[in-house]
């Protein structure tokens, strides 16, 4: 059982809706990345990328003869994917679909096999990643169990506290706990410039720590410090871009088919 992925392929798209006279070039643009993936089988995500990064808003199985083609952007599929774009106000954006297609054994074409086991497999396990990126996902079989299951320490648990069971069960299967963090926020107000301005003699600088502490709240570890405002006034040659940090951390994924490996 052998998967390829391929895309992300760009969907036509007519104001808020998809260009569907546009779609035959879409298929044509697929079929040249890869002779017969339009018709091959598996799973797609169809995603919206705004910004960065993509978010995933639907998965879907293609087993059919027909494959990618008769189901990835059926007229009841494109129906989804305008409600998503529609309901979160995308100003910008793009359309997109992956596709995870199977294989033979050797790699070299597209599995037609008979059974769709491997394929219904698939689809639940990229269900379930799927919804860790984006709870909101339109997909309504196989979400139900994903959300409302809880085990302590392994599904569905952000507590940080868990008994010795649920600790030893974390070990024994690999399992990452989630981990918050506090918001990040820089100091509540900037050092004043006499208290960095450089000495004219070009001796070495000191600020009082009191008088630093005195001005800046108190932050978490993640946060700008006040050294770093310092160096940053007393050197303009690096970058601002050097002391800005990330607002955001991507959460550590407890899977339900699956396990988060280092």
């Amino acid at each position: 059982m052998k998967f390829e992925n391929y895309g992300p392929f760009r969907i036509p798209r007519r104001g808020p809706i998809i260009d569907r006279p546009a779609l035959s070039g879409f298929w044509k643009a697929v079929g040249e990345q890869s002779v017969g993936l339009p018709t091959a089988q598996g799973c797609y995500i169809f995603a919206i990328k705004a910004g960065k990064g993509y978010t995933p808003w639907y998965v879907g199985k293609a087993a059919g003869r027909d494959g990618f083609q008769q189901e990835a952007l059926s007229d009841g599929k494109q129906n989804q994917y305008n409600w998503a774009w529609s309901s979160q106000a995308y100003g910008k954006g793009t359309m997109v679909l992956f596709f995870v297609a199977r294989r033979t054994a050797s790699g070299k074409d597209f599995s037609r096999q008979a059974g769709t086991a491997d394929i219904d497999w698939l689809e639940r396990h990229l269900i379930s990643l799927a919804l860790e990126a984006n709870n909101d996902l339109l997909n309504v079989h196989y979400t139900r169990i994903h959300k409302e299951l809880f085990v302590p320490g392994v599904i569905n648990d952000p507590a940080k506290k868990f008994s010795e069971a649920t600790t030893e069960l974390q070990r024994t299967l690999n399992v990452q706990p989630i981990k918050r963090r506090l918001p990040k926020r820089a100091p509540a107000a900037p050092l004043p410039m006499e208290a960095i301005e450089p000495a004219s003699d070009g001796a070495p600088i000191t600020v009082p720590a009191n008088k630093a502490q005195s001005e800046i709240a108190e932050a978490p570890l993640d946060a700008v410090q006040a050294d770093e405002v310092r160096h940053a006034a007393l050197m303009p040659q690096i970058s601002p871009a050097r002391l800005e940090r990330a607002e955001h951390e991507r959460k550590p994924r407890l899977f339900l088919f699956g396990r988060r490996r280092s």
